[in-house]
Parts: C-alpha cells; structure tokens; sequence
C-alpha cells in the first residue's frame, strides 16, 4: 500500500491556522485528509474536547514521552509544550491517508528533515501585520504579555514564510481554504503521476 502525505499549516496565532484545518478536513473533493492530534501540556480552551483538539497532558506526562520517543518532534511556546505523535502520523500514513498537522514553522522544519519527499508545508499569512494584531486582540483570552509575546513571535515567524514551500493569504477564508485544497490535491496528482 502506498503511504500517505504530510500536509503542514503553519503560521502565527491569528492567522486563521485553526479554523482553515476545521475547513480542510470537512472540504468536498479532498478525501482521506486526517487531522494528527498533537499532545499539549497547556490548558483547555473554552470549546476544545481533549483527544480531539488535542491530548492535554501534564508536564511530567510530556516529559516521559520524550524520554520514551513516542514524540517527532515539539516545541515549547508561552511555557506550554506541543508535541507531534509518532504513532498517530505514522498510523495515518502507513494506512495510504494523508495526515494534516498545524505546527510552528521550527517544528515544520523538523518534520521536513524526516520526511522530505513526503511532506508539503504550508504557511498561512495573515492579510497585513494589522489585520492580524486586531484578531489577537479580539480573540480577548490573553492578558497584555500574553498578547505582546504571541505578537513577538508572530513578527519572528513571519519571516520564515519564504522557506515553505507554499505561502497563503489568508485575506478571506474561503479563498485561502480553496487554494489549499488545491495545493492538497495537485500534490497527490503529481505524487501519483509520479509513481
């Protein structure tokens, strides 16, 4: 059986990273598009269902599974943990599915490293450095700090947009969300002319 690709979302909080996955895994015309649950160690937001969202487990908990090798790859951002399963992405691949997984562009990297031919990084931009500081702000769940460090970050990740392998605007949603399905599907063309 062939294995299946990885398609990475990657870019800044606030750039619509969440909701165009959501999008992704419901879009008609893209089939067995899977969603690999990452592990987190911060705490659940209003809404989010554990297993589901994410696995939401303790420090200690994240830990072990380093030290076990049960995790690709992680990254720590705003004193959380976030980490991909091996054992989630490869069962979805292994069965012929492509995995669909929302990282932080360090950790896009890191799984680009393993799986070089295999993997198709995505980074989403928001339509300006403003539009994205007003979602920030809407969104109303950080204190100050918060908010400054995330939009930091947001500055340091923006310019890595150039080393993926494909850069969306993410200016209306269903715009972005149509040209990444179709940058799933033309992936999965060539990859099947290919073989």
């Amino acid at each position: 059986m062939k294995k299946g690709l990885i398609f990475v979302i990657s870019g800044p909080s606030g750039s619509g990273k969440t909701t165009i996955i959501k999008k992704l895994l419901s879009f008609k015309g893209i089939k067995n598009l899977r969603k690999t649950i990452s592990f987190t160690t911060r705490p659940k937001r209003l809404g989010e269902k554990d297993g589901i969202d994410y696995d939401f487990i303790t420090h200690k908990e994240f830990k072990d599974k380093i030290k076990n090798n049960e995790i690709l790859e992680y990254t720590k951002f705003i004193d959380f943990y976030y980490g991909t399963s091996i054992k989630r992405l490869k069962d979805i691949i292994d069965k012929g599915k492509d995995a669909l997984l929302c990282l932080d562009t360090l950790g896009a990297f890191n799984l680009k490293k393993i799986y070089k031919d295999r993997s198709i990084l995505i980074f989403i931009l928001p339509p300006s450095k403003n539009a994205l500081k007003l979602r920030l702000n809407f969104r109303r769940r950080e204190e100050q700090s918060e908010l400054e460090r995330r939009l930091l970050m947001a500055k340091k990740e923006l310019l890595q947009a150039g080393k993926f392998d494909y850069a969306i605007i993410n200016d209306k949603l269903e715009s972005a969300v149509k040209e990444i399905a179709l940058i799933i599907r033309q992936s999965k063309k060539d990859r099947s002319d290919n073989v």
